[in-house]
């Protein structure tokens, strides 16, 4: 069943307002054309990983109101759940023409990205397209929304191995899916060679290998193909990020690797209870530590292990400056037990970032 609603134009100065600059009474003589009406789906969409690259859904709309042949009209497209009032909707897509169209793909990523939609629930959606119009004067843009259902899928896991002469493992390493069959993550040990991506660790095809460059993925079905690896030059610990839908790929080499930080000192909301503050390893940023603190005049130092005995990063100096980037990574108590020291008139907010692959460090106040 098809759900449409028109809304009427003389009730959305709000809308109108946030689309155009200024708001003026426009004079309507020489008015024009039909109302804007919006057409979509009329059946449940029930979305099938199988189907991904099939078209699914078009939304269709007419002109709209023609006020005057120098007037020239954009309109804006979004999806939204009924209820919510777009407030959570998709990004306001500009379409030049009269429709939008959607791949299955398309349609589910939009559905459970965007708009945070539970794959496998039946949801009722509303799709508006909001006419703006660009004239001499101030004209209330039209709006038409018309409803539609839909069940989105879940990607089915498929299990990706790490191979190759760059693979410190006897046999292939599975990669851990963050989301299935789409986005891998992995951290560990890999030595100098080549490696590529196998779908069965006993099956050499197909496979996922180097594509055009160290961040593109291609897949290969053939042995007739490139068997292109991605090289490693140096031994070592790497964090390796895959996205499989979009056949990209990042591996960065990992010098420093903690699962966890923590801050300590009497600049910080922890004190000096080492554990009370504490920053986790980000997966998709290897190796950059973030995160916001308030810090009022006194010392501060940031463990790299919940023991006072454990490297912590440090100043280059006693009572280091926080307007110095540089940082390094030592134990030590006494004489090498070296802090910043926050001045009194640098007390506030800060955005702290740690960041190890250069290893530097920027206090940001905010």
């Amino acid at each position: 069943m098809k759900f449409m609603k028109i809304i009427n134009p003389a009730g959305i100065i709000a809308a109108a307002c946030f689309l155009l600059p200024a708001c003026n009474q426009s004079d309507e003589t020489g008015v024009t054309g039909d109302p804007l009406t919006i057409t979509g789906p009329a059946e449940k969409l029930a979305l099938l990983e199988v189907d991904e690259t099939k078209p699914c859904a078009t939304f269709t709309w007419n002109k709209g109101i023609d006020r005057a042949p120098t007037d020239t009209v954009t309109y804006i497209f979004q999806i939204g759940i009924v209820g919510d009032n777009f407030q959570t909707a998709s990004q306001r897509d500009t379409v030049a023409n009269f429709s939008k169209s959607f791949t299955v793909g398309e349609l589910n990523e939009l559905v459970t990205t965007q708009l945070g939609v539970q794959p496998g629930t039946e949801t009722l959606l509303e799709a508006r397209v909001v006419a703006n119009v660009r004239s001499q004067k101030f004209v209330y843009p039209e709006i038409a929304v018309t409803q539609f259902r839909v069940v989105p899928f879940s990607y089915r896991s498929v299990p990706l191995y790490l191979t190759g002469s760059a693979n410190t493992e006897a046999t292939p390493v599975e990669m851990p899916q963050a989301v299935n069959g789409r986005i891998y993550k992995w951290q560990g040990n890999l030595k100098p060679g080549g490696f590529k991506f196998l779908y069965d660790p006993a099956s050499e095809l197909p496979s996922l290998n180097k594509g055009a460059n160290n961040n593109t993925l291609v897949e290969r079905t053939d042995a007739s193909q490139p068997d292109d690896m991605f090289p490693i030059s140096q031994e070592g610990r790497y964090a390796i990020n895959i996205d499989r839908k979009n056949l990209k790929i990042t591996c960065i080499y990992v010098q420093y690797y903690y699962e966890k930080i923590y801050p300590v000192g009497s600049a910080t909301t922890a004190g000096w209870n080492l554990g009370a503050l504490s920053v986790p390893w980000n997966d998709d940023n290897p190796g950059v530590y973030v995160f916001d603190e308030p810090l009022k005049e006194g010392e501060l130092k940031i463990h790299t292990e919940k023991s006072w005995d454990s490297p912590a990063f440090r100043p280059m100096e006693a009572s280091g400056s926080i307007t110095s980037e540089e940082v390094q990574v030592m134990a030590g108590m006494g004489v090498t037990d070296l802090k910043w020291w926050v001045k009194a008139e640098e007390a506030g907010n800060y955005r702290i970032t740690i960041d190890t692959n250069v290893m530097k460090i920027y206090f940001v106040k905010q």
